[in-house]
């Protein structure tokens, strides 16, 4: 799910709650309220203004913008690089988001299996990504500046050594965490030390109190989308998210109260579902019921395309389009939608009767509420709150989230010169790829334009150094997302607009959107290589290096050169 959607998911639980609940959900959500909001009846708060919505509903938006888990780039020629928690805009704390339901025997985890490079496609952006980072910068999991290492380390199953090994090695050999595992530790946090505030690196540094909840409830949502129990970031990822939003935003998808019931009433919603050992024994087992969610959305895919969820795990790229453009991705998507919902909306009760039971909240409130530290949440700030719209209208301007690698200034990271023609380079190979088809992608006219274009960045590098009056390293490893964006935080999945309505009804024209998708990722990520590998060349000539050091980086352009010009 993209962010916006996990918000509205969280948004859609308490209008269920308010219009359609139980007796118990009303308590649960008014004690919430009382504990952690207003001093008012939960039915005279507007929508989007409860603290269930503002405080969890905020970080759930915003999980995947945390900056957890970190890599080290010891490939860097001229020093490891440390602490690396994103590049262009993604975050790699993406990689603890997904749950295989069927994971192999040999797992690694107490429940389910995570994100591995050698369990995925192996293909399209997993290669151009994981791959990418292994070979050319022997990319490893920071484990001194990971926060998530530790609080993970309990659920691992095998021995000392092996835990070393898993993250010693280069990142197309870790196996990172499932979400199944990773949410246990917010819940339990939740639970045991909500006053003490938890380091995150989001755009609130730390949680504290009900915020707590956010990544909890994304780890529901999640759990929920196809493409994040079939661990793999290419092959139809971000157009199933984008198609889910874009329904959502115009009400196509919307809470269904009578499905949403039904669907609380088997599975992992029972009540029994409590945990055997630990500090949660007797409490909401939210591990399990995670992955049994997980499990409920490969089943419901499995259904509706008539093939056991391992030959779907197996399933490429032709699978996937196919399953995204034919006719139940629409039932599919309104029903995980609403069980996204319903995991939601029985989270705020187990965690109710779960806080109620330790006393720590009353129905009155939260009992010491003085403890709790107050925090100036983000969102008071003036950030505003998403909404979905009242009519058939296609998502605003704001929603395209146009790739920051179209405009010469976010490449180069500063204003060009003004003879620069990277401009013009850029828009010319997009214009040109676009046009030739994925079968005509082939010859120098590609190439004479991205080698014109690697030359012409060389060049502004040097202009920019003699204004400067000093040296300066080019190549730009970490950027922020802006707290208000949609951007997907996905790593290796590169943004794109909505589709419209129109695309979302026709099954041809949304075929015709996943493809210009993917043609836009695909020249994204060749400007990606020649940005790269006209930051090694500026480095290569304006240093001083031993003839060992200097063949390094000729064979490492080389290969970045190799990689982009073979498929064009």
């Amino acid at each position: 799910m993209n962010g916006k959607v996990h918000y509205w998911i969280v948004c859609d639980a308490v209008a269920y709650i308010k219009n359609y609940g139980t007796p118990l959900q009303k308590r649960a959500l008014q004690s919430f309220e009382l504990a952690y909001g207003q001093q008012k009846s939960i039915e005279e708060i507007p929508e989007s203004q409860s603290a269930m919505e503002r405080l969890a509903g905020f970080e759930s938006w915003h999980t995947d913008k945390f900056g957890d888990l970190s890599l080290r780039i010891p490939g860097l020629l001229w020093k490891t690089k440390r602490n690396l928690t994103g590049v262009f805009g993604h975050r790699f704390t993406a990689f603890n988001h997904f749950i295989n339901p069927d994971p192999d025997a040999g797992k690694q985890w107490s429940t389910g299996s995570g994100y591995s490079y050698n369990t995925s496609s192996m293909k399209g952006f997993d290669a151009f990504v994981v791959r990418g980072i292994s070979v050319y910068l022997r990319g490893l999991v920071d484990t001194d500046n990971s926060l998530v290492l530790n609080r993970v380390r309990p659920a691992w199953t095998k021995g000392v050594s092996e835990w070393k090994d898993n993250f010693a090695q280069q990142i197309v050999n870790t196996a990172f965490v499932p979400w199944s595992v990773l949410v246990k530790f917010y819940y339990e946090y939740f639970l045991f030390d909500q006053n003490e505030p938890l380091e995150v690196k989001g755009p609130n540094s730390h949680l504290v109190g009900l915020q707590l909840l956010g990544p909890v409830f994304h780890a529901i949502a999640d759990a929920c989308s196809p493409q994040h129990v079939r661990p793999a970031l290419g092959f139809g990822h971000q157009a199933w998210e984008n198609y889910v939003q874009s329904r959502v935003y115009t009400r196509q998808i919307d809470m269904n109260p009578s499905l949403i019931s039904k669907i609380m009433t088997k599975g992992p919603f029972s009540p029994e579902l409590a945990a055997s050992e630990g500090r949660l024994k007797g409490r909401f087992d939210v591990e399990s019921f995670v992955y049994q969610l997980s499990v409920n959305t490969a089943d419901t895919v499995s259904r509706s395309t008539s093939s056991t969820w391992r030959e779907l795990y197996k399933a490429g790229e032709n699978f996937w389009k196919w399953y995204l453009t034919g006719q139940q991705i629409e039932d599919d998507a309104m029903y995980l939608y609403n069980q996204g919902v319903a995991g939601t909306v029985h989270a705020i009760m187990r965690a109710y009767h779960d806080l109620e039971s330790l006393g720590i909240l009353t129905h009155d409130g939260l009992r010491g509420h003085a403890h709790l530290p107050h925090f100036k949440c983000i969102q008071d700030d003036g950030i505003d709150m998403p909404c979905k719209m009242l009519n058939d209208r296609d998502a605003p301007a704001e929603e395209t989230r146009s790739d920051p690698l179209r405009k010469t200034v976010e490449i180069l990271g500063f204003e060009p010169s003004a003879g620069s023609d990277v401009q013009k380079l850029i828009d010319e190979f997009e214009a040109l790829f676009t046009k030739s088809g994925p079968l005509r992608r082939k010859g120098r006219e590609f190439t004479n334009l991205l080698e014109q274009m690697e030359t012409s960045v060389v060049r502004e590098y040097d202009i920019r150094a003699k204004q400067e009056n000093t040296p300066f390293c080019p190549l730009r490893f970490v950027e922020n997302i802006p707290v208000d964006s949609d951007v997907s935080a996905h790593f290796g999945v590169e943004t794109f607009r909505l589709p419209s309505l129109k695309e979302c009804k026709d099954s041809n024209l949304f075929s015709n959107y996943m493809d210009r998708l993917d043609e836009h990722s695909e020249v994204a990520h060749k400007l990606e290589l020649t940005l790269s590998a006209a930051s090694l060349t500026y480095f290569k000539t304006t240093c001083e290096l031993h003839e060992s050091r200097s063949r390094k980086i000729d064979d490492l352009i080389d290969t970045l050169h190799q990689e982009r010009d073979e498929d064009i």
